[in-house]
């Protein structure tokens, strides 16, 4: 996906006012246009009835009010002349003997339209207007559209202009736009703002979108009422950014929203359904220099580990169950290294067995030692089987290499991919085989980043009869085993999962070094995890093209990997995401626990011989 815009600085504003002082209101509004454009804004909301104060009461009728509100426009429209953004503020005007409340959209001293607030039945001033409704009219010396349309389109974003007093107003424009404003006329009470934000959230996590809520602050009368001046910028049901309430100076509010991820969302789910009615504004957005935002280096883990990395072993529980009850099934097989990925999946068998009251030694973990087996992980396999009470076996594979280098006439002494190789598929053998004498299934360990990136070996480690971390990519694994290894009562299993985690990544498909330590690294070879989930997570998601991959991995790892390293992994993860599709065209059934699946069946569908040429293309021109 291409935008002009990845990202966009917007405002809300609570500004101090006095009650129906429309040209100190109008300073105030001013200046923070005026700090709003030399931060780099592209939009400021202010709150409804923002130039006169919204507790003016019966005044907001007075012949001389309307007149000074339209004189303060005036004002602020000349004063925002030279200012590169979009504002929208509110006041009454009279139009043809009939008194509108109105949100006014402006830019570089002109109105681009007036929007008038449908009928309120608690406020008596101001007169209806019909839901469909256009008319000319001249206000401040320009010939403006009074309308009913709330849509609006610049060459980088859409957005929707509402008044939250008819938030249960049902209305087809809202949730059709990157970004929805209300201005906000709502005094304060206990619990309303609570209330409020839930609402916000939750229409910007519906909609995908960005919400901008803006709401009368000090100054307003207190006779009955008392204003906060809250102010909300949420995005995709995310909260970026709230006004301090009860400020005696106002408030003013930034947030930088990630505009491609909307935009992004929203074509994934199908809500960018076109809007060819919206009124064209002839804007463009600075370019914010500094972005002040962090943007996720792991976005695949969770802020709220104990709720989601629950369901994460429940979705795992519930999905082996299933599956054992449909064939009839009370064991299983693992092969269990000491490695991260066979202990997620041994953790979650587990909790399965556990779960269906089955007993845990109807698991059957295997070690099967090797060239390259590490007496480090050797031992934590050990300890991880003992401490977790399941059945034990202990299976070398080193003499029936030996002898199948002899019968495929290999020296055994080169380690080239057949060396490594066929380990890998000796030991799936032995898995299979053993779970045929014990009518169990074969549960895989493979996770998501190594799908993605191919790192199986064909009919080795790529195949099992069910795989439990299908979904799950390498760096939510690490936090998985973390979480459960810091939920662990046994002192003995906690330490052995933590020193799981602390081992280096590898297939141990190589000898170990003169010490006995493991000589071959992962992401010595196909790179750094953290980079491979950041690139995964953004392809899968958003459909992000390579380029802008790129852009926000320097953001966000910028200060870890130079340009040069980040633009290396993103080309190998290209060249081996398009060139392995083979393997994951045939790739065992295994449970969606993140949302992200390379699955055949529906996760991730994709031609085998699919050329990566224009990917890697644009790779070489950044």
């Amino acid at each position: 996906m291409r935008v002009k815009r990845d990202f966009i600085r917007l405002v809300t504003a609570n500004p101090k006012v006095r009650v129906a002082d429309c040209f100190f209101n109008e300073s105030k509004i001013s200046e923070i246009i005026q700090h709003a454009a030399q931060q780099k804004a592209a939009l400021v909301l202010f709150p409804e009835l923002s130039l006169t104060s919204v507790s003016c009461g019966d005044l907001l009728t007075d012949s001389l009010l309307l007149s000074s509100a339209q004189q303060a426009l005036l004002q602020l429209l000349t004063d925002s002349k030279k200012y590169n953004l979009i504002f929208v503020v509110g006041l009454p005007i009279l139009v043809s003997n009939t008194v509108l409340n109105v949100a006014v959209v402006c830019k570089q001293g002109v109105i681009c339209s007036v929007i008038p607030k449908m009928d309120d039945a608690a406020c008596r001033l101001f007169s209806n207007r019909p839901e469909n409704w256009f008319l000319e009219h001249l206000l401040c010396g320009q010939e403006v559209e009074i309308s009913s349309n709330r849509l609006f389109e610049t060459s980088d974003f859409t957005f929707t202009l509402n008044f939250w007093n008819e938030y249960n107003v049902p209305n087809n424009q809202v949730g059709v736009t990157d970004l929805n404003l209300y201005l906000s006329n709502a005094s304060d009470k206990m619990g309303l703002y609570g209330q409020t934000s839930q609402l916000i959230l939750g229409e910007s996590l519906k909609y995908k979108n960005a919400v901008l809520y803006a709401a009368p602050g000090f100054g307003e009368s207190t006779t009955d009422l008392v204003y906060s001046g809250t102010g909300f910028i949420a995005e995709c049901g995310e909260l970026l950014a709230e006004s301090p309430r009860f400020s005696f100076e106002g408030a003013v509010t930034f947030a930088d929203v990630d505009l491609a991820r909307i935009q992004a969302e929203r074509i994934m789910s199908k809500r960018n359904i076109g809007i060819s009615y919206a009124q064209s504004l002839d804007y463009e957005a600075p370019e914010i220099e500094v972005l002040d935002r962090e943007l996720d280096k792991t976005p695949f883990l969770s802020k709220n580990k104990d709720r989601d990395y629950a369901d994460a072993f429940d979705i795992q529980v519930c999905a082996l169950a299933q599956r054992m009850r449909h064939i009839h099934g009370e064991k299983v097989v693992i092969g269990v290294s000491g490695g991260l990925d066979s202990t997620l999946v041994l953790l979650s068998c587990v909790r399965t067995f556990d779960a269906m009251g089955l007993d845990r030694k109807n698991i059957i973990g295997i070690t099967m030692p090797g060239f390259g087996t590490s007496g480090r992980t050797y031992q934590n396999a050990q300890i991880l089987m003992d401490r977790l009470g399941i059945t034990t076996r202990e299976i070398s594979i080193k003499d029936s290499c030996i002898q199948h280098f002899k019968d495929i006439n290999h020296d055994g002494l080169t380690h080239d991919i057949t060396y490594e190789n066929s380990q890998a598929r000796e030991r799936t053998q032995i898995l299979m085989d053993v779970a045929n004498m014990e009518n169990a299934l074969v549960i895989g360990t493979g996770d998501l980043s190594e799908l993605a990136l191919g790192w199986a070996t064909y009919n080795g480690d790529h195949m099992s009869m069910y795989d439990l971390n299908a979904s799950i990519p390498k760096t939510l694994v690490q936090d998985l085993v973390l979480w459960a290894a810091n939920k662990e009562s046994d002192k003995m299993l906690s330490d052995a999962l933590l020193d799981v985690l602390a081992t280096p990544i590898s297939p141990e498909l190589k000898p170990t070094d003169s010490d006995g330590l493991i000589d071959q690294k992962t992401e010595s070879v196909v790179g750094p995890y953290e980079l491979h989930d950041f690139f995964l997570f953004n392809m899968m998601n958003y459909r992000f093209s390579p380029q802008l991959i790129y852009k926000r991995s320097l953001l966000a790892f910028g200060d870890k990997y130079t340009d040069k390293v980040i633009k290396h992994w993103l080309k190998q993860f290209y060249k081996r995401f398009f060139m392995q599709q083979f393997k994951r065209s045939c790739s065992p059934d295994g449970p969606d626990v993140t949302g992200v699946s390379l699955s055949p069946r529906g996760g991730w569908a994709m031609a085998s011989d699919a050329s990566a040429t224009t990917w890697l293309h644009e790779i070489e021109q950044l």
